[in-house]
């Protein structure tokens, strides 16, 4: 799931670069070799780790630990001193912006990859050679997800000290160098900064600086770590945790980060996506058939998983976790009501749908969404319960309750939907029937209508009120009483631990509720079609992808229950 997040996320950072001529920049060429990093590192260690989490056979034979030891090294290098490279990119921007393009010319560009590259080589052959030198007479099982050096060198028959000075010396070159050069030059860049006048003008110099900062942290400081420190100090899950960190984690949050902090990734996503773009490119077609059939595969992949960790652990079946199923229910199912659809149509040239397909896919997906706006409320009062009535808690949330909670939300969508379809589909529709949309969506389908659809509105308002605002109030309702509760603990640690059991409803909420909200409780008159193809894509794909990510990892029992899932627990193989 992660891995495959990786390569969508990496292989769009890259792919934008390379199509958008506005990204043809050094700090461009340098964020996309960093994603075919990323890409490659990742590719070299997660393939084989799946094959033994899948199989029996759980091997891998010297040669190719050798050679899966080096080609990481090589990659992890290489992506070290790349961090130098970008943070002098950054440096000459900020501080000599007249004569960016004269100092950081593509030849110039082209020579410090390189430079990186081969240091990389060089570097990870010395690593590889002095840890291939040992005699390895004793257990031949690796702790560890893949072939690196630390996990390999616990083998070895030997003294392993030489080893240690020289991953410590090596370490030097290939991480604190590096470091040290970033460190120096982001002083000179704040400097820089500080004496810029207008306080917007120090904000747009710090933010094309941010994303680096917090890319560069991920991934040095747990390589450091783990690389620098002696042998005998070391613990077998400590070092599963760091390289679980630098070598998945950092490749699968990089594209966020980049995409997330620069207007200029998100304006090429937008502009591949076809978002105020009239021409269809066949092209642009098959780029949006991948990333959205990898979003889909995702939120099939990330919800599927988390409907499958609830109902495996025993201690996951409490109230919290039976709506947390449902939600990912939901989700998953939404996802599926539009998206399938709207890969055929991506990859073929009949881009049709029926009018009882278009009627049937609206009803699905409204009963969906709005069942879906109702179970937060459930989730909110669940929450609620649990913190400011603790000791309530079992018989006040009791079996009985949370069936009847999920079975009142689940007929709620199921009669308001059908008002909002049947609404909509008395209205006569004689003109144009192509739809600007995605998905036969209600605000999309009234714009064909040939009639007054002031009706229309009103019913959408009212509905939306009952639907949304509603449910809003009582989640805002119980957030008060709940955060009255949390403020009358007297440990921090104690507010801490209750408030982050609500973080991740609060977020969830948020982002599916506020886009519904704008989409459906405005008049058709003020909406434009753009950007109801953005609402649409957030709440309808977008939210779906990210709330198993968040639910996983806000939340220590859901991770705990992955862990056991996949063997990393001591009560289980």
């Amino acid at each position: 799931m992660i891995y495959l997040l990786i390569i969508l996320g990496n292989s769009l950072i890259t792919v934008l670069i390379c199509l958008d001529s506005h990204l043809h920049t050094p700090m461009y060429f340098f964020i996309g070799t960093l994603s075919m990093l990323d890409l490659g590192y990742t590719t070299t260690t997660v393939p084989q780790m799946l094959a033994h989490l899948a199989s029996q056979k759980k091997t891998i034979s010297f040669t190719s630990c050798v050679a899966q030891m080096y080609i990481f090294l090589v990659l992890g290098i290489t992506e070290s001193w790349l961090f130098a490279i970008m943070s002098i990119d950054r440096y000459v921007a900020i501080c000599h912006p007249l004569r960016y393009k004269v100092i950081m010319s593509p030849r110039l560009c082209g020579v410090m990859v390189i430079f990186c590259g081969l240091w990389g080589v060089t570097s990870a052959f010395v690593y590889t050679i002095f840890a291939m030198r040992l005699p390895y007479c004793g257990p031949n099982k690796i702790n560890h997800f893949f072939c690196e050096v630390p996990a390999v060198l616990k083998l070895a028959c030997a003294d392993t000290s030489v080893n240690d000075r020289v991953d410590f010396i090596l370490g030097f070159s290939v991480i604190l160098i590096p470091l040290s050069l970033i460190l120096i030059i982001y002083i000179n860049i704040f400097i820089a900064i500080l004496k810029i006048r207008s306080a917007q003008g120090q904000m747009k110099a710090f933010s094309t600086c941010a994303s680096h900062i917090t890319v560069v942290t991920m991934f040095c400081v747990p390589a450091m770590v783990m690389y620098m420190k002696p042998g005998s100090k070391s613990s077998p899950e400590d070092d599963k945790k760091l390289a679980l960190f630098y070598n998945v984690i950092s490749a699968f949050l990089n594209p966020i980060i980049y995409s997330l902090r620069n207007k200029d990734v998100k304006r090429a996503f937008l502009k591949v996506i076809g978002v105020g773009r009239a021409p269809e490119n066949p092209r642009t077609n098959w780029i949006l058939f991948f990333i959205f059939l990898f979003l889909y595969l995702f939120t099939v992949l990330g919800n599927g998983l988390i409907v499958t960790l609830i109902r495996v652990d025993a201690r996951l079946h409490t109230p919290m976790y039976f709506f947390l199923s449902i939600l990912s229910l939901l989700d998953l199912s939404y996802a599926t009501t539009t998206v399938p659809q709207m890969l055929v149509h991506l990859a073929s040239k009949n881009k049709t749908i029926s009018y009882v397909g278009c009627v049937v896919q609206m009803y699905v997906f409204l009963t969906l969404g709005i069942t879906e706006t109702w179970i937060f409320a459930a989730m909110a009062y669940d929450r609620y319960v649990a913190i400011c009535h603790p000791l309530h808690y079992g018989v006040q949330m009791s079996q009985g309750l949370c069936v009847l909670l999920a079975v009142s939300s689940a007929l709620c969508g199921l009669a308001c939907a059908l008002v909002y379809t049947v609404f909509a589909m008395k209205l006569p529709y004689c003109g144009p029937n192509e739809i600007n949309h995605f998905f036969c969506e209600i605000p999309a389908v009234l714009k064909l209508a040939c009639a007054d659809t002031s009706l229309n509105d009103q019913v959408d308002f009212i509905l939306g009120f009952i639907l949304l605002l509603i449910p809003l109030s009582l989640i805002l309702a119980s957030y008060v009483r709940i955060f009255v509760a949390i403020l009358k603990i007297r440990s921090t640690q104690g507010r801490i631990k209750a408030f982050s059991t609500c973080a991740s409803h609060i977020t969830v909420v948020t982002m599916f509720c506020i886009p519904c909200m704008i989409m459906y409780m405005r008049p058709g008159s003020e909406a434009s079609p753009e950007d109801d193809k953005k609402l649409a894509l957030f709440y309808n794909v977008i939210s779906a992808f990210l709330n198993p990510i968040i639910y996983s990892l806000r939340n220590k029992d859901v991770k705990r229950a992955f862990l056991k899932f996949i063997g990393m627990s001591e009560d289980t193989e």
